[in-house]
């Protein structure tokens, strides 16, 4: 799977044509603290383009897949005037998340620079990485935190053996991949608001996908018009799913963004194909005060959407909503003031559109 495993740190000379890569992942901060997180890699120049054939796109996902982390370098992250010094994991990562009293930037979003300080093997890159931080969360008063997989990209993660999935992700780019209706609209309406002021609410992305797939799902976001905001991914050597109880890659992501914004309120949306419910269902009875709203797109209507909706009907007073659309989402946020009239039209103008042209192309 990766170079580093087959002799990097075995002091194997590095090819001079494979140069080192910093790719640092959209963070955050709040007024309490400060998360950057990052990953030394060979560089894979991947250019994508929307007349790229499936072949093209298969080639790509590969390249992906096959990194090559780089363990045991010493990084410099540089914030505000700050140097903060890391060194890689075995899988190439490395992590900034510590307390922060600095005052927040007028700015939506901040940037942050990148540099290596030493490499195991091989000569020492000069160039700086830049990276991008929100702190958003400044006015705030929500935060919507989103699964992707099935509940805003159209994956098949529910199907038999996730071979739909797969094949979705090595034939199709970011311009192919295909969004469920009225998404973008309705999430373009949280970050605005009801009042749909300036300051725009902040949107966390959680997926079980892993890093390798960080910028194709960020190329897919910005493409298909949603809002920018922070992707929390998973390492691809962790389990893909545990449990609520145990610790989960979203779980544990979860917990830690609402202990990280302490004052926001958090609505969760998520879809009944996996665990989402669960984990949601775990982050409400631990912190009640702070979920301000559940939905979970229902992709089978079956024994585990009934199951669902009695695990939450077990919760007092919260707020849970199982819906089958983008439209009927909106609907329901916006009876508790999370939306506006305006708003809730954009969705349903959007998925008219899609069926519209749904129609067209069956004619």
């Amino acid at each position: 799977m990766n170079g580093l495993k087959n002799g990097w740190v075995k002091g194997r000379k590095r090819p001079p044509d494979h140069p080192f890569n910093i790719e640092i992942y959209r963070g955050y901060r709040s007024s309490e603290r400060l998360f950057i997180q990052g990953r030394v890699l060979e560089f894979e120049d991947i250019t994508v383009d929307s007349a790229d054939r499936r072949w093209t796109n298969f080639i790509n996902a590969l390249r992906r897949l096959e990194t090559d982390e780089i363990a045991g370098a010493e990084v410099d992250v540089e914030y505000r005037g700050r140097t903060l010094r890391r060194t890689t994991d075995s899988e190439g990562y490395f992590t900034v998340h510590e307390p922060i009293a600095d005052d927040l930037d007028e700015q939506s979003w901040e940037r942050v620079s990148a540099r290596l300080v030493s490499v195991p093997v091989g000569p020492l890159p000069t160039e700086t990485f830049h990276g991008t931080i929100t702190d958003l969360t400044r006015t705030s008063e929500l935060a919507i935190v989103t699964d992707i997989d099935d509940t805003i990209l159209q994956t098949g993660v529910t199907s038999l053996f996730k071979l739909r999935a797969l094949y979705r992700t090595l034939a199709n780019n970011a311009y192919t991949r295909v969004p469920f209706a009225g998404g973008a609209e309705l999430y373009e309406g949280l970050a605005e608001g009801a009042s749909a002021t300036e300051e725009k609410n902040p949107i966390f992305y959680l997926s079980n996908s892993p890093w390798n797939l960080y910028q194709l799902l960020k190329e897919f976001l910005n493409v298909k018009g949603f809002p920018k905001g922070p992707i929390f991914l998973r390492d691809i050597g962790l389990p893909y799913e545990g449990s609520p109880a145990s610790g989960t890659h979203k779980g544990n992501t979860l917990r830690q963004l609402l202990r990280d914004f302490p004052t926001v309120k958090f609505v969760l949306i998520g879809d009944s194909g996996e665990a989402d419910a669960d984990i949601y269902h775990a982050a409400a009875e631990e912190f009640p005060e702070r979920i301000k709203a559940i939905v979970i797109r229902n992709v089978k209507n079956n024994a585990n959407a009934r199951r669902i909706q009695r695990l939450f009907d077990r919760l007092p007073e919260r707020l849970f909503f199982l819906v089958s659309d983008s439209a009927e989402a909106a609907v329901r946020l916006a009876g508790i003031g999370l939306l506006n009239a305006d708003q809730v039209a954009r969705v349903r103008q959007a998925m008219s559109i899609k069926e519209r042209a749904a129609d067209t192309a069956g004619e």
